[in-house]
């Protein structure tokens, strides 16, 4: 006999296919698991899968690393969105100066 829908208790025919349910991922490819495929990818390689469709094996390209020095860069950064620590510091304690509520606000606000 099929087994049994949970939700209407009566038999599901599409499920006796396919009962006892499969355990883990099924195997792709000549039995290969997705998961030992990812582990044994080379590098820049990857596997995509889109939708509906297969997954397909792709390389990413290589790039060439950049020759430029970044100091200019830095500098122009850092000139534009650095602080001062005691800048920073003080901000942070104006912001909890301004959180605190003292014991008599709290005894005395209640009314």
């Amino acid at each position: 006999m099929p087994p049994l829908d949970r939700g209407a208790g009566l038999p599901y025919p599409q499920a006796a296919e396919r009962w006892p349910p499969p355990r883990g991922p099924a195997p792709r490819d000549g039995g290969r698991t997705l998961a030992q495929e990812l582990k044994n990818l080379p590098q820049r390689h990857l596997i995509l899968k889109s939708g509906h469709e297969r997954f397909v094996r792709a390389a990413v390209p290589e790039i060439a690393p950049p020759t430029g020095d970044a100091a200019d860069l830095l500098c122009r950064s850092l000139a534009r969105w650095a602080r001062r620590r005691a800048e920073v510091e003080a901000q942070i304690q104006n912001r909890h100066q301004s959180m605190r509520i003292t014991t008599s606000e709290v005894l005395h606000d209640w009314e």
